[in-house]
């Protein structure tokens, strides 16, 4: 849908036609390294990577694709560990961070008085570097942490939820994937940690009615919705509430009507991505449009058909910098990126 908005949009690389060359990571890091490098060694040269959209995925192949100066575009990835830019020099993203959660979250719990808290994640860096900060912004609010408890993907958290109801912990916050959710509501009705005295605070990324499909948990619909009652969920602002005219010349009202019809109004997985997808794809044809410019100011600058993954003629960096301070009306918000 962005590739048809920008391709008929002459003043948006004028004289150019934004071809997408794809492959499907499946959220996994090795068949993501797989696609990159059948990118990578297939004509044409690309000038930019868009994705991976699973953080996992991001994370190798970010620290891989600057190698060959590539400059990384995403669009879902929110582990707060893309944010360490001396380990991912080249990767931007139009999402926010995991961490950026943790404010509305805090102000939540002020708002209803609830200071003390207990805190349990899936064992892995994306939610370990979410939750770290998020334990810092809870001390800083004068809140107490009554334990931080961690289980392993796949597996039953019995013990680190015992130790929870052991301290008392009433207001509980749990980050994991949907399955992890699952694991942990399951338990929490076996320990009798539902109901109105408790409030378990989660993402809401999971799929709709997650809690109904029951497969590889041992417990009951029912069950499972008697935990779901008390839950308080948090996601990122999709698209932006105002009326504001986009770069694309879209309102979000009018983002929302075409993006049903070019669905033909069926649900997608991870729709709740695709504006900040939109969005990405407008930013990297946006920064492709500046870098061409400057040629037609200089025409000694060498043009974006000349991009080479050694960077001998140093297109990354303009590429780079264009992107660094480029300020545009997004369908999520207004997008300007920093380092």
């Amino acid at each position: 849908m962005a590739l048809e908005y920008i391709n008929r949009n002459e003043s948006v690389l004028p004289g150019y036609w934004l071809q997408l060359d794809w492959r499907n990571s499946k959220c996994l890091p090795g068949v993501g390294m797989k696609g990159l490098f059948e990118l990578l060694s297939e004509p044409p040269i690309k000038p930019v990577l868009l994705g991976a959209s699973c953080s996992v995925v991001s994370q190798p192949v970010a620290e891989t694709a600057q190698h060959w100066n590539l400059v990384q575009m995403s669009f879902s990835s929110a582990s707060d560990v893309l944010s360490v830019r001396d380990r991912f020099k080249y990767f931007f993203r139009t999402c926010p961070a995991q961490s950026a959660m943790n404010q509305p979250r805090i102000r939540f719990l002020q708002e209803y008085g609830w200071n003390r808290v207990a805190v349990i994640i899936e064992s892995n860096e994306y939610f370990a570097s979410a939750i770290d900060f998020f334990i810092s912004d809870l001390e800083e609010s004068g809140m107490e942490l009554l334990t931080s408890e961690s289980f392993p993907a796949g597996t039953k958290p019995t013990h680190q939820l015992e130790n929870i109801k052991r301290k008392d912990g009433r207001v509980i916050v749990a980050s994991a994937y949907e399955e992890g959710i699952k694991m942990i509501f399951c338990e929490a009705y076996k320990l009798g940690m539902y109901g109105p005295r408790y409030v378990w605070m989660i993402e809401s990324w999971n799929s709709d009615h997650w809690w109904r499909n029951t497969n590889g948990i041992n417990c009951t619909e029912d069950e499972m919705v008697a935990v779901t009652e008390y839950y308080v969920g948090t996601v990122f602002l999709d698209v932006r509430p105002d009326d504001t005219v986009t770069i694309s010349g879209l309102t979000s009202n009018e983002y929302r009507n075409v993006f049903a019809e070019f669905t033909n109004h069926k649900p997608i997985e991870a729709e709740d991505f695709a504006p900040f997808g939109y969005d990405a794809l407008w930013a990297v044809a946006l920064a492709l449009h500046q870098v061409d410019m400057d040629v037609k100011q200089n025409s000694s600058l060498p043009n974006i058909t000349e991009f080479d993954y050694e960077n001998k003629l140093g297109l990354r960096q303009r590429i780079f910098d264009k992107l660094s301070t480029l300020q545009f009306e997004g369908i999520t918000v207004s997008k300007h990126y920093k380092i």
